[in-house]
């Protein structure tokens, strides 16, 4: 089980049945990973950061009856120390992590490109929750006032602004269970990327990784670069085994 997924799982078993909280972090990672594609970010820091930031709300709760940001902020940390010294997270990644998640409602007290991938990534999830979208010139200026990533205003403004792009959200959620973040890499896919490409793919990668070799093959197979297939194990989240030849 790679890092990742035990902390997935060390998540799910925290908030137990609490499904809504379970999706919200699942989403909020979902697009830290697509703000991480167009910001100067560490994945190391902020996929825990995103999976583990709400985690401290049972806890507030239980104590406060209340999972107002500033108990989740408090109690949130030691959890997540538990949960990352539990996996053997290294200490440099650990302590930044927690800072992240002991300030995820205070922008302001930490400037680094890290905290502003999560901050903008949960604010994606949350804006329709705690803002009428229907007015579309005030909800532009919000986003403009809330965001702290060039990325994460531009993501916002096509999810909530553009119609066309609401539409095929609407559809795509109705027709696909997608979620809001699943969507917008769906959109973001590049056209050459065909669902027989897909399938092929992950039939080969059937554990989710793929061999240097299996790499190569599968690019030669469908008439791919070596560049375009990086691209796609990094679309569909394939790892690769270490490379001896470097090729990727």
């Amino acid at each position: 089980m790679t890092f990742e997924k035990a902390l997935v799982k060390e998540m799910k078993e925290i908030f137990g049945d609490d499904i809504k909280r379970i999706e919200h972090a699942l989403n909020v990672t979902q697009y830290a990973r697509l703000l991480l594609d167009e910001e100067r970010g560490n994945p190391e820091v902020v996929i825990p950061a995103a999976i583990l930031h709400d985690i401290g709300i049972p806890e507030a709760e239980r104590k406060y009856g209340s999972s107002a940001g500033p108990y989740q902020e408090r109690e949130g940390p030691p959890i997540a120390r538990k949960v990352l010294e539990k996996l053997g997270c290294a200490e440099r990644i650990l302590e930044e992590v927690l800072s992240i998640i002991a300030h995820h409602h205070s922008p302001g007290k930490i400037d680094t490109s890290n905290f502003k991938i999560l901050y903008d990534a949960d604010w994606l999830v949350n804006l329709s929750d705690e803002y009428d979208c229907q007015n579309k010139q005030k909800l532009s200026r919000i986003i403009n006032r809330i965001f702290l990533t060039d990325s994460g205003k531009k993501m916002a403004r096509k999810i909530f602004l553009m119609k066309n792009f609401q539409t095929k959200i609407t559809n795509h959620l109705k027709e696909n269970e997608m979620s809001r973040a699943d969507m917008f890499m769906a959109e973001k896919r590049e056209e050459w990327v065909t669902p027989a490409i897909e399938a092929s793919l992950k039939q080969v990668a059937g554990g989710g990784e793929l061999s240097c070799y299996q790499a190569m093959e599968f690019a030669r197979s469908q008439k791919i670069s070596l560049k375009k297939m990086k691209y796609l194990t990094d679309l569909f989240k394939i790892r690769l085994k270490s490379c001896q030849l470097g090729c990727f």
